[in-house]
Parts: structure tokens; sequence; C-alpha cells
């Protein structure tokens, strides 16, 4: 009988010897877990951080890129300041890019002097195209392309058919504008256009003159997430 007992509570201490060994197995895994989640999550801090200061050193400096941009496209039209302010209130009616209306009005700024146009008439050109874009449903690279080839437009004097067929392709709610304030049908504006009729001014007065119209037109538009934010 005492031999029973003794080898029972020798089994006994043999299985709770090895179920304390694999406890102290699993603590040790779970210690080495947490030991390498903690430096993972140190790692994933540190590439947040890391990133985080990089974006905020691109958005510095291409804030300061805008900034001298404007101030240069801002000599003999008027206060840099109150352009700055201008531009940042349109870019966020139309809910455009700053960056895009801030290239927009250096653009349309160049050509100033060669259609007598104002600081003013300038200004309100950014953003009457800028609104007739999103009237036109246009995405972001069609809007690129199309400004681009206004500005163009609005340098040489006379509008060539390269410019026109990219503004009607890109942003028809552009060309549809300039044809009716110009009393044609589209189609009528681009045989003008081809026949080398149709001068920077005239198409620049022509949107002018229907600031009001514009205005309308876009108020009309839904609101979409993208504009708001």
């Amino acid at each position: 009988m005492a031999t029973a007992d003794a080898t029972i509570r020798i089994v006994a201490q043999d299985k709770t010897g090895t179920a304390f060994k694999k406890v102290k197995g699993n603590l040790d895994k779970t210690q080495k877990a947490f030991t390498s989640l903690g430096r993972a999550i140190k790692i994933g801090f540190t590439l947040i951080i890391a990133g985080g200061i990089a974006k905020l050193v691109n958005f510095t400096d291409q804030f300061a890129l805008l900034e001298a941009r404007t101030k240069k496209a801002s000599k003999g039209l008027g206060d840099y300041n109150k352009i700055s302010a201008e531009l940042f209130t349109i870019s966020q009616r139309t809910g455009t890019a700053l960056e895009s209306t801030v290239k927009l009005f250096e653009a349309l700024a160049r050509t100033a002097p060669d259609i007598g146009a104002t600081k003013d008439q300038v200004m309100q050109m950014t953003e009457s195209l800028e609104m007739m874009a999103v009237v036109s449903g246009a995405t972001g690279e069609e809007i690129k392309n199309s400004m681009r080839q206004f500005s163009q437009a609005m340098a040489g004097g006379i509008v060539r058919a390269e410019e026109f067929n990219s503004i009607i392709e890109n942003t028809p709610e552009i060309a549809a504008r300039i044809a009716e304030g110009m009393g044609m049908t589209v189609g009528q504006l681009r045989l003008a256009v081809v026949d080398g009729k149709v001068l920077s001014k005239d198409v620049f007065e022509s949107i002018l003159g229907q600031t009001a119209q514009i205005n309308a037109d876009f108020e009309a538009m839904p609101m979409t997430f993208s504009r708001a934010f």
C-alpha cells in the first residue's frame, strides 16, 4: 500500500512539473510576443511621425511656392495680400484646389496687358472659368487641359483651332458660353475660329458679360462632397 501511494505521488509530481513547464513556456512565448508587438508599435509610430513630418515639409514647400507665384503674378495688378485672400476665397467657393486657382490666375495675369484686362477682371475670369468647369462636370485632368489651352488662347491674340477644340472637348460649358456671348452657335464659332476671326479680347469680354448667368448656373449645381471639402 505504501509503495502504491509513493508511486501515485511520484506520478502526480511529474505531471505537475510538466504542467508548470508548459505554463512557463506559454508565459515566455506571450512575453516574447508582447515584446515583439511593442517593438512593432514603436516602429509604427516612428514611421507615422516621420511620414507626418515629411507631409508637413512638403505642404510648407508647396505653400511657399504658391506664395512666390502669387506675388509674381500680382505685380502690376494690385496688392499681393488682397489678391491672395481673393484667390483663397475663389478656391473655397468653387471647390477647386488652391494650387489650380493660383496657376489659372497666374496664366491669365500674364495675358492681362495684351487684352487690356484689369485685376478685377482677371480675378472674375478666374472664378468664372472654374465655375463653368464645375458645371461642365469635367475631371481634374480635363479642367487642367482646358485651362491651359484657354490661357494660351488669351495670350495669342487670336484663338486657334487647336486651343478651341481642347476647350470644347474638355469643358463644353465654356465653349457654349463663349459662343452665346458672341451671338453664335458652337458650330458657327468653330468655323470662325478656323477662319482666324475670333480675337482673344472678344472671347474674354464675352465671358465677362455673362458673369451673372455663370454664377446662377453654378449655384444651381448640387453641392458635392469633393467641393465641400
